[in-house]
């Protein structure tokens, strides 16, 4: 699942820009981001 497409839908109910999700999650490890990403789907 791409991040972009599902932060994009999302997007109204984030209180957080796109370009900041993108630099949080690329300082995160790979496998939290996986199953956060696999949580929330």
């Amino acid at each position: 699942m791409a991040l972009s497409p599902t932060a994009a839908k999302a997007s109204p109910a984030l209180p957080v820009s796109i370009t900041a999700l993108h630099d949080k999650i690329s300082r995160t490890e790979p496998g939290l981001v996986r199953a956060l990403m696999q949580g929330s789907a």
